[in-house]
């Protein structure tokens, strides 16, 4: 995620720009309009899967949570659909840019919350994505913290050495 955020968001300049930046180099490549709808495809799915790593509790099997049924699990499960959600917007934005040949319809994750905001009830949804962002942050605090870290067998060394 972080990666893949920097190298659409580039070395400097704004969030914003860095996607549409992103969008006009992809289309000014050969078969630059199929690969901006192959990326916006691409964050579609990302979003699907982290939405549904959080509904079908996945994440519970590298975590060590004290609270998985309570309060922790639940923030933890809403900031990764919420995550999932902006992702996917993100996605339908960068391929609708691609399906239009316009590198200014590649939206941002701010543009995917704009656009969110314009929608009927548009700024409940808008504040309760918001919400789970933030919630993605404390999950990330708490994978921080009680994330199963499994260090190699005796077996996996053995096999590991050269003989």
């Amino acid at each position: 995620g972080y990666a893949l955020g920097h190298a659409i968001g580039g070395a400097g300049g704004s969030e914003g720009s860095g996607e549409k930046g992103l969008a006009q180099w992809v289309m000014s490549q050969p078969f630059g309009s199929y690969i901006a709808i192959l990326i916006g495809i691409g964050f579609i799915v990302g979003g699907v899967v982290t939405s549904a790593k959080g509904l079908t509790r996945k994440f519970e099997k590298y975590l060590r949570l004290p609270d998985a049924k309570g309060v922790v699990g639940m923030v933890c499960i809403y900031g990764l659909v919420a995550r999932g959600v902006v992702f996917a917007i993100t996605g339908v934005l960068f391929a609708y840019a691609g399906f239009t040949v316009d590198p200014e319809q590649a939206g941002s994750i701010s543009e995917a919350l704009s656009w969110l905001r314009q929608l009927p009830f548009g700024s409940i949804l808008y504040v309760v994505v918001a919400v789970g962002l933030a919630a993605f942050g404390i999950y990330n605090l708490v994978e921080a913290r009680y994330r199963i870290v499994r260090g190699p067998s005796v077996g996996d060394v053995k096999r590991a050495l050269p003989v």
